[in-house]
């Protein structure tokens, strides 16, 4: 396993990695000036144009700093960057199961997890996810407090949960941040991360329209857990306004039996709609990842000229073939950010503040800017 990581990376940043190594175990000390460029390169054992290319990698990240005249220097506060923060993400299921938490939510959650430890190993923090009972109990708030304390220096949230826990947190100015893939967002007083989502959704419609959709059917499912039901009905009502601009008419059909996996059921339901449809608009849109993933095998078995697409998810429609395009909100890039951000607070002493919208992106095979806070890429035509 470590073979094969290593083939992954250039040799700069194997070179980079040894240097960390060397500055983390006290041969190169803070504040000492190291070899020139060609010594180094010698003493790792590389050319002189990977090892400069390694030094402004160093740079970069904060471990050393070049004086013109002078020469390159471990920089004096490098402890800020080599010791480890360790975070805390708090989550209130006892096991993360779609089951329990609805599958939207799972799906949401995941992705959002993964960015936030993504950069761990580069930037030299951890996090530690955990259950947290989302209580109001005052004792039960004083020993989450106090385990915060204890045990980690910066806090994630997601979602609206945690009402309690967030105010106590925010009392007592602990760094801390909320990951907001929902509307609920904007009722923390914590600092949060979220994404354009009207935006998104008018980019949405405004590339069906470009594709030469003139009707569209949504399919929905009506999630079991409240939170997800309200919204999924606040990006629908925008997604409608966005479609009524471009003249697109939209047949909503009844909503399908919830599923958390694409099931019998929901073969067995969305065959019987097929069949009892006269006549399908040019394009189906699904707003869920079961729904979408029967539909397109049935619409292939039926050679149907109907076009696909997805209406909002993460990167598990990314999974679908032949592919299909649709509207890819950044879970993982806010997860990314958030524990970025909260990082580089921490080491830098400063509050975390503001609101940081993350982009939205279209996720498809060709990548196409449309502006400064979009991307639509293409997975394959309409």
């Amino acid at each position: 396993m470590t073979s094969s990581f290593q083939e992954l990376q250039t040799l700069p940043e194997r070179i980079f990695r040894k240097v960390v190594d060397d500055i983390n175990t006290g041969k190169f000390q803070p504040g000492t000036r190291l070899p020139g460029d060609r010594q180094l390169a010698a003493l790792y054992g590389a050319g002189r144009s990977s090892m400069i290319s390694a030094l402004r990698l160093l740079q970069q990240k904060g471990y050393i700093e070049r004086l013109p005249m002078r020469g390159t220097f471990v920089c004096k506060d490098v402890r800020k960057v080599t010791t480890e923060v360790k975070l805390f993400c708090p989550f209130p299921e006892r096991v993360m199961l779609p089951e329990n938490v609805g599958y939207p939510s799972f799906i949401v959650d995941t992705e959002i997890m993964q960015g936030v430890s993504s950069d761990g190993a580069e930037k030299n923090f951890s996090v530690i996810f955990r259950h947290f009972e989302d209580s109001a109990d005052p004792l039960i708030l004083r020993r989450q407090t106090e385990f915060i304390q204890a045990n980690c220096r910066g806090v994630i949230f997601i979602g609206h949960q945690f009402g309690h826990l967030k105010e106590l947190i925010f009392q007592q100015e602990i760094p801390s941040i909320v990951i907001a893939p929902q509307f609920f967002w904007n009722r923390d007083r914590l600092p949060s991360i979220s994404y354009d989502q009207e935006k998104a959704l008018k980019h949405y419609a405004a590339y069906l329209a470009a594709q030469g959709c003139r009707t569209l059917g949504l399919l929905s499912m009506s999630p079991p857990q409240e939170a997800d039901r309200l919204d999924l009905e606040l990006r629908l009502t925008i997604f409608r306004k966005a479609l009524a601009l471009h003249r697109i008419e939209v047949r909503e059909y009844p909503a399908m039996t919830y599923s958390a996996e694409p099931s019998n059921v929901v073969y067995e339901e969305l065959s019987r709609f097929l069949e009892e449809c006269k006549t399908l608009p040019d394009t189906l849109c699904g707003t869920h990842f079961p729904t979408v993933s029967v539909l397109q095998r049935l619409l292939c078995e039926r050679r149907s000229p109907c076009r696909l697409s997805a209406f909002t998810g993460g990167g598990i429609f990314s999974l679908l073939y032949p592919r299909i395009p649709y509207l890819r909100i950044p879970f993982f890039e806010m997860g990314r950010v958030a524990s970025n951000t909260l990082v580089n607070a921490i080491r830098s002493s400063s509050p975390v503040t503001g609101h940081i919208v993350q982009p939205h992106i279209w996720t498809e095979e060709e990548k196409i800017q449309t502006g400064d806070s979009s991307c639509i890429s293409n997975h394959s035509s309409l």
